[in-house]
């Protein structure tokens, strides 16, 4: 669900916003090291 909300967001954002929001999702889905 969340994964394709980003999804959408991205495809409407473009450049900067599309970064923050690939990072932001890389930190929810992968572990904290």
């Amino acid at each position: 669900m969340e994964m394709l909300f980003v999804e959408l967001i991205m495809r409407k954002s473009s450049g900067t916003v599309e970064l923050s929001l690939l990072q932001y999702n890389r930190k929810l889905w992968s572990p904290p090291q």
